[in-house]
């Protein structure tokens, strides 16, 4: 969660506060004093006609199913916004439109129209409560105001949001959203204290029986004083750098380390100050019993050295990350969760399920059985040439951000994935990792087993039974916890064969989807058995990508299936599938760079400027299919006529005319512009899109089958 920030004017923080003392005076007195209240403020409160509850209800992506009150609206006197308020079945929203400056007078104009709204719609309140505060926030700053400009606008009304309307406990934390800067109201984050202290040098003087810090002849004496003041400021300097550095910037683990390097590196110059006094204290030449009591005093600051650094890890600064972890990122605590199995080993780490207490998470299914995935060692290769870094990779960012850009672009084919804070099985350390809800059905492809080696053919292979040897792509070996050789078998890689897969609008579309999220996300090694397929309600086929950490890379490209070069070949994704989904095509278009902010507190500044770049790429590309007529809309739906007006603007059409007549999902046409291109060389066929991927793969050899023989399909399964 960002941390709430500190207010620069005084005379704001007493205003509001001042605001805040009226609010429940006006709610002891609403029935009596409301209108007088209005009118001494000139201010006129209105509702918003059927006709814009719909209007903004759906620039609000809310349906009107949503809205459970009337919508109140009010204008700033300074012609500074204009204010709606109302509430959902979660609470009152508030939503602030053409918002052209946070100045001080405008500012607490807002916060005290928000209450009149409040007021207005609250008027029956009982109990002399004041109104609660909104639970969403939706801000639409003036589209005429400088990057800059805009900037200091969202900071300074976040500011004064939390100040003006939050009660204790509470904070607003920002969204992706499209179309307007969203803001939900959250709880404020438990933060974590350090367990160990470690005394300061006067306490040190005090148990070593001294009177003063500084004693001129006792080199040994001073030095151990000197540097324990030494120890103690960098730590607090170190720890103040990374509070600092994360209000702006997203704190990386190259930041912690080198400032616990250089606590490590202060800790080592007082534990050698100690060790030298205990080892030559006794040319001090004082009386015994006090020499007892100043190494009975080093001895015990040396415990709280190592207590307070255990592994090389400097307490406080850990527990600074941690706490950034918290405010930045509101993880569920995966240490408390029930008990989850081990479902297996990925490429990038250990995979573990969890089931989650999410009832105060009203953004996650109400029952959350999760895979809990933490940080691995390093990225694999595919990662690393996509511009991820090699150590440290910071996979829980990448899987998070890329469920919340599935949400902005309207796309749904990634599972609700959110961070969780725990131990990492692999460290053993308090970690930042992710959940990913589980998901029915089947991946993509399957690893069909046609030969289990005997003992007799492990004996004599020469190479099986030999871990440091590299075994065939069709053969795998299990290792027991002892590293014995419990089997060795060889398999086929199949793709699963999805029911009607050429009729099946709702897959051919999900397919399509996640292509074109991938594009976006640059995700570095999209294969088929990261693709999970699942039978939802009425039999519905849908698409979920999972396995989502090795995304956002700087370096990232579209697969190259020209390229000889593997650093030429770029990733596995296929480029824009041939046929935009004409509603995706829609949501797609409307998300604007700005939309993208949020993604700073994950992202480093080239992978956001890169993540930049890939999207405007991939609204280039649809605003041509939209001009080459290759979009396609699902069965029974409809386009409406202002989607139908923006898509003709966007892509600069004379006229929506062939907007009005598109094919559908699943329909002969759609299907053959997703088929593979047979090439005339050894090489496998060019495809241009997921679903030709599975095609191809179908089509495709394999050693174990005769020369002329293709792998095909395999059957769906019985558990999917």
């Amino acid at each position: 969660m960002p941390s709430r920030m500190p207010t620069k004017n005084a005379s704001l923080r007493k205003l509001l506060r001042k605001e805040q003392l009226n609010s429940r005076r006006r709610g002891n007195h609403a029935n009596n004093n409301q209108n007088n209240n209005n009118q001494s403020r000139q201010k006129s409160v209105g509702t918003v006609s059927p006709r814009g509850v719909k209007a903004l209800t759906s620039s609000l992506k809310l349906s009107t199913e949503d809205v459970v009150s009337p919508i109140m609206t009010i204008d700033s006197q300074q012609n500074s916004y204009k204010g709606f308020y109302f509430h959902k079945k979660t609470g009152p929203v508030l939503a602030i439109e053409n918002l052209s400056d946070s100045s001080y007078q405008t500012l607490s104009e807002l916060v005290s129209d928000t209450n009149i709204l409040a007021q207005e719609l609250n008027a029956s309140n009982d109990g002399g409560q004041a109104p609660p505060p909104p639970t969403e926030i939706y801000l639409a700053p003036d589209e005429r105001l400088s990057e800059q400009a805009r900037q200091t606008l969202l900071q300074n009304t976040l500011t004064t949001l939390n100040l003006g309307q939050v009660s204790q406990g509470k904070e607003y934390t920002r969204e992706l959203f499209n179309g307007y800067v969203k803001f939900k109201l959250v709880d404020t984050p438990e933060f974590i204290e350090p367990q160990h202290q470690v005394m300061r040098p006067l306490e040190l003087v005090r148990e070593m029986g001294e009177r003063d810090q500084y004693r001129p002849g006792h080199q040994l004496y001073n030095s151990v004083i000197k540097t324990l003041g030494n120890y103690i400021d960098t730590v607090n300097l170190k720890q103040d750098e990374l509070v600092k550095k994360s209000k702006s910037k997203p704190l990386s683990p190259d930041d912690f380390k080198k400032a616990n390097d250089e606590v490590q590196a202060k800790l080592k110059n007082l534990n050698d100050a100690l060790n030298q006094y205990l080892n030559e204290g006794v040319s001090l030449k004082i009386p015994k019993t006090l020499l007892n009591k100043k190494y009975r005093a080093i001895k015990k600051l040396q415990k709280q050295l190592v207590a307070a650094n255990k592994d090389d890890i400097n307490e406080v600064l850990e527990v600074t990350r941690q706490n950034y972890w918290l405010r930045t990122f509101n993880p569920l605590n995966a240490n408390t969760a029930a008990q989850g199995v081990r479902l297996g080993k990925g490429a990038q780490g250990e995979v573990f399920s969890k089931i989650f207490d999410v009832s105060d998470r009203p953004d996650l299914p109400d029952s959350f059985e999760a895979a809990t995935k933490f940080s691995a060692a390093y990225a694999n290769d595919e990662a690393f040439s996509a511009g991820i870094p090699r150590d440290n990779p910071g996979e829980a960012k990448r899987a998070v951000a890329t469920y919340e850009m599935s949400r902005l672009l309207g796309l749904d084919v990634i599972p609700p994935t959110v961070f969780v804070l725990g131990t990492n099985p692999r460290t053993k350390r308090q970690e930042l990792g992710y959940a990913i809800q589980k998901v029915s059905g089947t991946d993509a492809q399957i690893d069909e087993r046609t030969h289990t080696y005997t003992k007799e053919e492990i004996t004599q292979s020469g190479y099986l039974n030999d871990p440091k040897i590299d075994i065939q792509g069709n053969e795998k070996r299990v290792w027991n916890e002892d590293g014995i050789l419990k089997e060795a078998y060889r398999f086929i890689t199949r793709p699963v064969q999805v029911p009607s897969m050429d009729t099946n609008a709702q897959f051919q579309k999900d397919l399509a989807n996640l292509q074109i999220l991938d594009n976006v996300i640059g995700h570095a090694d999209r294969h088929l058995g990261n693709v999970r397929i699942e039978l939802a309600e009425n039999n519905t086929i849908r698409v979920k990508g999972i396995d989502n950490d090795d995304t956002f890379g700087s370096r990232w490209a579209p697969k190259n299936p020209h390229a000889d070069l593997r650093d030429k070949q770029g990733s596995k994704t296929p480029g824009m599938p041939p046929t935009i989904d004409v509603h995706a095509a829609v949501s797609i278009l409307k998300v604007t760079p700005n939309d993208l902010e949020p993604l700073r507190t994950k992202l480093t500044d080239a992978e956001y400027q890169a993540t930049k770049t890939r999207l405007e790429n991939v609204q280039k590309t649809i605003r041509q299919r939209i001009t080459d007529k290759q979009l396609a809309i699902m069965p029974g739906q409809t386009l409406s006529e202002a989607d139908k007006a923006f898509l003709a603007t966007a892509a600069e059409l004379p006229n929506a005319s062939s907007l009005s007549q598109l094919p559908q999902w699943g329909s002969v046409s759609v299907y053959q512009a997703y088929m593979p291109v047979p090439v005339t060389s050894n090489k496998p066929p060019i495809t241009n899109s997921y679903i030709g991927e599975i095609i191809a793969l179908a089509q495709s050899p394999d050693p174990s089958l005769a020369p002329s023989q293709s792998r095909g399909f395999a059957s769906w399964p019985n558990n999917a």
